[in-house]
């Protein structure tokens, strides 16, 4: 997208002029808004990359002319989308375009302001989304502005999720074949397919464009807002979690280091106790005696209340399903590593429940592990994070 619509442009080109008439200088600053206008809606730059002189001079006869409009997608997804509408469709190059029978398809085509991924026999934009940059609550209204703008001027919208395209191409044919033969839902403004904008139509797109924009920061609030208490909840649980991780493998690593010989254990335990002492020396137990409950707190994860907003409401449940997903996949992840090392289990497990965390243990347990009777493993020097 361009950075000022063009609909803009010329409402502040109006606004120069009627200012020149009281600072005659505003009315160069018009011209010169007046050019750029003209220059973005009639001029066509000529192509400067090699991919792009060369895709509107290959023809079919090149056997590798394919790879020239792969080349000049803008994702691995579209290069993948593009070659399954070429081979399904049977396309061959025709002046920077890809033709078959009845129909004309084009890439990177601009329109208006916005530069879209696909266009089919100039009325169907084909969009691929990726979950990256359009799974947002953001994104999803940006693109619902995009959208609106695009069906506005006489083009309708299909957008393909780029993990359809990955996993099943064939199915994203069928989805352009299906529009296809629908036929266009929208009437096209008369003339060329370039939109021509009264000035109502220019101050009217103004007001939808800051009133979606406005929608859109409220939304992304009420989702930060509402979630605030979920994520400070994983954070906190992850927080204590992985403290018992580090703890138990610093354990592990310290019985290794003593039970090479008992100069090892002596030479140990010497150092231990004398950095005890330093510790308690320079920091008063008045001060560093914080229980160790008090310093892991652990905030118990509660659905988000229901929004008013019904936009609001999707939003938060949509970020709050990512969360629970990324919480649930991280638990797996620690889990997994604690069934491989039964030595590292039961020292999270002691050390989760010594900082009143039994809960913690909860989550990543293997099913059926019991919490009764758990203590401190004889035999592992004790290591504390509040020596």
């Amino acid at each position: 997208m361009m950075p000022y619509p063009v609909a803009y442009r010329i409402a502040a080109i109006l606004f120069c002029c009627l200012l020149g008439m009281v600072f005659p200088l505003a009315l160069v600053l018009a011209a010169f808004l007046a050019w750029a206008v003209y220059t973005d809606l009639f001029v066509t730059a000529p192509a400067s990359s090699s991919i792009v002189v060369n895709r509107w001079t290959v023809s079919k006869d090149d056997v590798n002319w394919k790879s020239h409009f792969l080349a000049s997608c803008g994702s691995p997804a579209e290069s993948t989308f593009l070659d399954a509408v070429i081979n399904d469709f049977g396309l061959v190059p025709a002046e920077g375009h890809l033709t078959a029978s009845n129909l004309k398809f084009s890439m990177q085509e601009r329109i208006g302001n916005y530069r879209v991924d696909f266009l089919a026999n100039n009325w169907l934009v084909i969009e691929i989304d990726g979950a990256t940059y359009h799974s947002s609550p953001e994104a999803v209204a940006n693109d619902k502005i995009r959208d609106r703008y695009l069906r506005d001027n006489g083009y309708d919208v299909l957008r393909i999720p780029a993990k359809i395209v990955f996993t099943d191409p064939k199915n994203a044919i069928i989805n352009v074949r299906s529009a296809m033969e629908s036929g266009p839902t929208t009437s096209k403004n008369s003339g060329d397919d370039k939109p021509r904008w009264s000035f109502a139509q220019a101050f009217s797109s103004a007001n939808n464009f800051i009133s979606d924009v406005s929608e859109t920061i409220t939304v992304a609030a009420a989702v930060q807002k509402a979630l605030e208490p979920q994520e400070a909840a994983f954070f906190s649980q992850k927080l204590v979690i992985n403290h018992a991780l580090e703890t138990a493998e610093l354990k592990i690593n310290a019985e290794k280091f003593r039970s090479q010989s008992e100069f090892h254990a002596r030479h140990y335990d010497e150092s231990y106790h004398k950095l005890k002492k330093v510790l308690e020396k320079e920091f008063p137990k008045s001060t560093t005696e914080l229980s160790r409950t008090e310093i892991f707190t652990i905030t118990e994860m509660m659905d988000p209340h229901p929004h008013s907003d019904p936009k609001s409401e999707i939003a938060i449940k949509v970020r709050y399903a990512d969360l629970l997903a990324k919480r649930s996949q991280y638990f797996a992840g620690v889990r997994q590593r604690l069934a491989t090392e039964a030595q590292m289990s039961k020292l999270v497990q002691s050390e989760l429940i010594e900082l009143g965390c039994p809960q913690c243990w909860d989550f990543i347990a293997e099913t059926g592990q019991s919490l009764n009777g758990i203590g401190d493993p004889k035999g592992f020097p004790r290591i504390s994070g509040t020596l």
